[in-house]
């Protein structure tokens, strides 16, 4: 896998931030992810309920069945579009046979009852892999997102489930008084008492069709972000691609808004003449426009609501006891009054744990002990073996060489080891940087949290930048960083 052209940002992510990616990604790819999808679902749709006509429930049973087939197309669409290019609709359409089929035997079969079968699909389509290697590839992938995997399928269900019941509400909303239409839908569910008509069933068929063709894309987009979100944190997939990528796109960006500028400045002039005469004088077709507006037939203004009853000529029926629901309902009420209350004194009481913590109410009051010391942070290694012994020793050697961006490296990396594994200052898995500024601010005190606030800035001004400090200024944080951070020594008594 090519990692240098993807069109994505490489960094660590959680499974939520994931599925937010796959989002994104769907949204740009576009219609050219929509119609390639679409089109030959929804013909193949068509010609499944042509072919079983008069019985729908079957028809829509295959074309469920046959959905992971269709998912290869919108994967296809999609990992051309973050290794390249997204290829238009009708060129995928036109090259369907070059779409990979490994591993489709599978899909069709034991692999449709996967309820992470978006997450696995890359393994198959994109790795080649089959048998004991896809098990064993998807068992490794599946270490610690395999949940999040599933609740991706089980969210997208329910979500066909709520455009199908809106769908049904929109067409009975736009009916005729007194007009039997709809999907039928607690017939279908068995709440009904009569046989849903063919036609209901159909339009059911469609509706469903219509909504799997809207959702579909956006499940395999973020299974397949999921997918590249695992593949980074297991296989370390290096972050220095993606401070290239956005050097480049910085440069890009700055000599677009110079041609941009240039443009506006040569067409500012004629346009304000133009523009001068124009609001001179008015058109003779503006002046009867208003005219009559200004006539007496425009100045009258009604408004009326009604309210009438729909269907009055249907007779009544006997009223039904609902003295049991009534009691069923007011439980109900009691049972979420209680949860009401709940959550509002679990929000109340998270809402000032939160100020305390950014204030610093209680700072020193309680002592606890992180839980989460990560090995990496922000792309950097805080390993024991990772680092020197000897940090300010180990960082004047790298300047002396002329290596400044190791020089900061070092002392970054230093630093934060000190304040995570020594000074159990709490860093939360998802922190910003500026996270952690923050939380160094109230933790340490005033001197050390001012000169880790400058290294971050140094450091930070020569990786995104690439404007590092010069040679004096690095040297005096070297000797900054033995003052506040040099390793504590503890004397046995």
């Amino acid at each position: 896998m090519q990692i240098d052209g993807l069109s994505v940002t490489l960094r660590a992510r959680n499974p939520w931030e994931s599925f937010d990616l796959g989002l994104a990604l769907a949204r740009r790819t576009g219609a050219d992810l929509l119609l390639a999808f679409a089109l030959p679902y929804a013909t193949f749709a068509i010609l499944v309920n042509l072919a079983a006509w008069g019985y729908p429930t079957l028809a829509m049973l295959i074309v469920w069945w046959m959905k992971p087939l269709f998912d290869r197309v919108a994967l296809h669409v999609l990992s051309e579009s973050v290794f390249g290019e997204t290829p238009a609709w009708r060129n995928t359409l036109a090259h369907w046979r070059a779409i990979p089929r490994t591993g489709l035997a599978y899909s069709l079969t034991v692999g449709r009852f996967d309820f992470a079968r978006s997450f696995h699909l890359p393994v198959m389509q994109l790795e080649g892999q089959t048998g004991a290697a896809r098990r064993e590839r998807c068992a490794l992938l599946d270490r610690k997102v395999r949940s999040h995997a599933v609740w991706l399928s089980v969210v997208v269900i329910h979500f066909i489930y709520v455009l199908i019941f809106g769908l049904d509400g929109l067409i009975k909303l736009f009916a005729p008084v007194g007009a039997q239409v709809g999907l039928g839908l607690g017939d279908f569910f068995g709440i009904g008492s009569a046989e849903p008509a063919l036609a209901s069933q159909y339009l059911f068929n469609a509706i469903f069709a219509i909504a799997e063709c809207l959702l579909e894309p956006l499940y395999v987009a973020a299974g397949f972000s999921l997918y590249l979100s695992r593949r980074t944190a297991l296989e370390g997939w290096d972050l220095e691609v993606a401070f290239k990528r956005l050097a480049a796109r910085h440069a890009a960006l700055a000599r677009s808004a110079t041609m941009l500028l240039l443009c506006l400045v040569i067409a500012g002039a004629p346009g304000h003449d133009a523009n001068a005469q124009e609001a001179a004088a008015p058109s003779a077709e503006k002046t009867a426009i208003d005219s009559i507006l200004a006539g007496e037939d425009f100045r009258q203004h009604e408004n009326r609501m009604v309210w009438r009853k729909k269907n009055t000529d249907e007779a009544p029926g006997p009223k039904p006891d609902m003295a049991f629901w009534m009691k069923v309902a007011r439980t109900v009420a009691e049972v979420l009054r209680v949860i009401a209350w709940i959550v509002a004194v679990a929000l109340i009481g998270w809402l000032l744990y939160f100020i305390s913590q950014r204030l610093g109410w209680f700072k020193g009051m309680i002592t606890r002990r992180r839980a989460f010391r990560p090995d990496m942070l922000f792309g950097m290694d805080l390993r024991p073996e990772s680092l020197a012994a000897d940090i300010p020793a180990a960082a004047r050697a790298m300047l002396a060489a002329g290596d400044l961006r190791g020089t900061l490296s070092l002392l970054y990396r230093g630093a934060l080891r000190s304040l995570v594994h020594e000074r159990q200052v709490e860093v939360r898995e998802g922190d910003t940087e500026a996270d952690c500024v923050r939380r160094v601010d109230s933790a340490l005190p005033g001197a050390a949290a001012e000169y880790f606030q400058r290294l971050v800035h140094a450091w930070a001004r020569l990786a995104y930048g690439r404007q590092g400090p010069d040679p004096s200024a690095a040297s005096a944080l070297i000797d900054d960083w033995s003052r506040h951070f040099a390793p504590r020594v503890t004397t046995a008594p």
